[in-house]
């Protein structure tokens, strides 16, 4: 788990919602904490969770847990949302990515994507295509590292076109069908 989650764990039994804190340790400290049929909310660096539009429904052996969650600035791009349950033996699900959500934001310095062009478009399979990224960076033309783009129907590099240019080399990197960015790509590149 990134040491900055919106980390939320909701006791059944206690019927109460933890907010884990900005360092993301699950044992605690945490942030807050609220019971869901009450009233207030409770924040970290991250998200903030209100109690009002919050709810628990048991019905049968289905529990359903809807959040009223506010992403903040800080917490701005594309995450994964993962979920794991257990049960009071010694069932557990395991950690499962669910979805993938995505967070707008104003980049905290002046790099900013621009443009792609074109936009849209559709061509028959083999048909070359050229695309032009225009992109901006404050401090100059010099301090871009690397530009990514990922060309599939969701965030995730698998059998997909995901493509690296590092700048400081001018090289262009195509990743592998596995989407690892294994070698030669540092993973922190994507």
């Amino acid at each position: 788990m990134d040491g900055r989650p919106c980390y939320i764990a909701y006791s059944v039994s206690g019927g109460t919602l933890y907010l884990v804190d900005d360092a993301g340790d699950a044992g605690g400290p945490f942030a807050g904490s609220m019971q869901l049929n009450g009233s207030g909310s409770v924040s970290n660096g991250q998200c903030t969770i209100t109690a009002a539009g919050s709810s628990v429904v048991s019905s049968g052996n289905t529990l359903t847990l809807t959040l009223n969650i506010a992403f903040k600035a800080v917490f701005g791009g594309n995450k994964v949302v993962y979920t794991a349950t257990r049960d009071t033996g010694s069932g557990n699900s395991g950690w499962q990515a669910m979805g993938t959500w995505g967070v707008p934001f104003t980049p905290p310095g002046t790099i900013a994507v621009m443009s792609l062009s074109p936009a849209r478009g559709a061509q028959p399979a083999g048909t070359a295509q050229t695309f032009t990224a225009a992109l901006t960076d404050s401090k100059g033309a010099w301090d871009f590292g690397v530009v990514n783009l990922l060309a599939n129907n969701f965030i995730d590099g698998r059998q997909a076109c995901c493509l690296a240019y590092v700048a400081s080399n001018n090289s262009l990197l195509l990743v592998d069908d596995a989407g690892d960015a294994g070698n030669p790509l540092p993973a922190a590149w994507f």
